[in-house]
């Protein structure tokens, strides 16, 4: 009782610093909440930085338990007010997020980095090499992404470079090639110890083979590299720079280039167009959000395998959310049909197609059949139509006003499940796993891919989106669906081309 916190010996050893050197934190936090000065105790003694050494010692020591409290104690000390300068080119904050992240996964990082955040920690500290805690984040990458948003949320900026030029997204760039690499969300990364294991179940997930040695080891450097991409990315994503993240899937061996070509064929014919116009409901109050699929409107995600039919399934999906909504019954819809069937009306089966094209079909066609009645190939082949299995008749359809993200908001509001095309062909998509998808580079006018909007909703954080549903089978995106950013100058062309048919 009444004892002074900074009494000091003749060897300047003061409570703090001993406290430090024998790590008790408890006695730490004694002395911090009585309001020993910190600046003092660690002062810069140029005849004397024995002491600043023991500290740095211990923190490089293997015993994780002294590196730990060690961690605590400097923390604690740098939280009311050291400066960085005073410990030199061998003590600093940096030794101490490297130290507790190599050897304390398993000891409340993320509480330790909480409170000292609370207390006003520097988290743009830098070290002799200018780097920031970021930057010794970026090289572990695999175990501790959730401390990169703390980070970011309390002020860690993002665009600073360390003595080499390097921003963080830099380090973990470079840094992935040597890690465990997660192909999936549900897959361990004890399963995945090295690049060889995990292409090697990447190949079994997947059904991949190959033609022969060389093709294989192409395809194997195509999935490294996009592998590379797919980290940094969500590294980046951690650092608040991206609103999605991107995963491995069945695309991850092909260049974008082959993705495009192979996945992507709709064509567009701006000449082709409705007589009838959306027309927005009046005294309507739209909801907040909506989603389809609650409703029973929308039937299981399909696949649409090796094959550009991305409008035929377009097609159905409006239609089945049509017939849904009239008669009460969800009925899987004949893409197989549109493939074969269509060619007349300017569609060209896997090699692309036109949801307008397709509508017109069925409209003089008087109907499509069922998906069971003509089942889903991925190939072309002859017209199969059979007028005793007809689902549904088509009586006209509605192109919605381009480029209103209004009018489409309204539409899916009160018609149901929309058909829409966007801009999908950057590696951004290709590789899309969760979160709200936006990409520069997306173009409003360059539409080559169709899907379904099955409703529209807005995060916790204030970002709208919409529900699209793909046909990339539930192992592409959050279960075969993405969510497209809404009120965003029409994101990748959401609004240039939707539309829906009438029954």
């Amino acid at each position: 009782m009444g004892a002074n916190p900074d009494f000091s010996a003749d060897n300047d050893m003061f409570p703090l610093r001993l406290a430090i050197q024998t790590g008790s934190v408890e006695i730490i936090e004694c002395l911090i909440n009585s309001g020993v000065d910190a600046k003092r105790t660690f002062k810069v003694v140029e005849r004397d930085k024995g002491p600043y050494k023991q500290i740095n010692d211990a923190l490089r020591v293997r015993h994780y338990e002294w590196k730990i409290l060690s961690y605590v104690a400097f923390m604690y000390a740098f939280a009311k007010g050291v400066s960085m300068s005073s410990f030199g080119d061998t003590v600093d904050m940096i030794e101490t997020y490297d130290a507790l992240l190599r050897n304390g996964y398993d000891l409340h990082i993320q509480e330790e980095l909480t409170e000292l955040i609370h207390f006003k920690a520097n988290i743009n500290a830098k070290d002799s090499f200018h780097r920031t805690p970021l930057h010794i984040l970026a090289s572990h990458t695999n175990n501790h992404r959730h401390l990169y948003r703390i980070l970011v949320k309390f002020g860690a900026q993002k665009y600073l470079v360390d003595s080499d030029g390097h921003l963080a997204t830099d380090i973990a760039s470079a840094h992935v090639a040597n890690e465990q690499v997660s192909l999936c969300s549900h897959c361990s990364s004890k399963s995945t110890s090295s690049l060889d294991e995990a292409w090697k179940l990447f190949k079994n997930l997947h059904n991949k083979e190959y033609n022969s040695i060389n093709d294989e080891q192409l395809r194997r450097n195509i999935w490294e590299e996009n592998v590379r991409m797919i980290q940094k990315h969500n590294f980046e994503s951690d650092l608040g720079i991206h609103t999605f993240t991107m995963k491995v899937n069945q695309f991850a061996d092909l260049t974008n280039e082959e993705f495009v070509k192979q996945m992507n064929q709709l064509k567009i014919n701006p000449e082709k167009k409705s007589n009838k116009k959306f027309h927005i409901p009046s005294n309507i109050n739209l909801p907040k959000s909506v989603d389809w699929r609650t409703k029973g409107y929308v039937t299981p995600v399909k696949n649409q395998g090796q094959c550009g039919s991305c409008w035929a399934f377009s097609t159905t999906g409006t239609l089945e959310g049509q017939i849904a909504k009239k008669t009460q019954k969800l009925v899987a819809l004949s893409e197989q049909q549109l493939v074969d069937c269509s060619t007349d009306y300017g569609n060209n089966g896997c090699c692309g197609g036109l949801m307008d094209n397709s509508y017109k079909y069925l409209e003089d066609n008087h109907g499509i059949d069922t998906n069971s009645s003509y089942p889903y190939e991925a190939i072309d082949g002859k017209c199969r139509f059979n007028a005793k299995t007809v689902a549904a008749d088509v009586t006209s359809y509605v192109d919605i006003k381009a480029q209103s993200e209004a009018d489409l908001q309204d539409a899916i509001a009160t018609i149901g499940p929309i058909a829409v095309a966007m801009d999908a062909s950057h590696t951004s998509f290709q590789f899309y796993s969760t979160g709200v998808y936006s990409e520069k580079a997306c173009s409003s006018t360059a539409l080559d891919f169709s899907l379904l909007a099955v409703g529209y909703d807005t995060t916790t954080d204030n970002q709208d989106y919409y529900i699209l549903k793909n046909q990339w089978s539930t192992q592409w995106g959050m279960e075969g669906y993405v969510l497209m950013a809404r009120n965003k100058n029409n994101q990748c062309g959401i609004a240039t081309m939707a539309s829906y048919a009438l029954i």
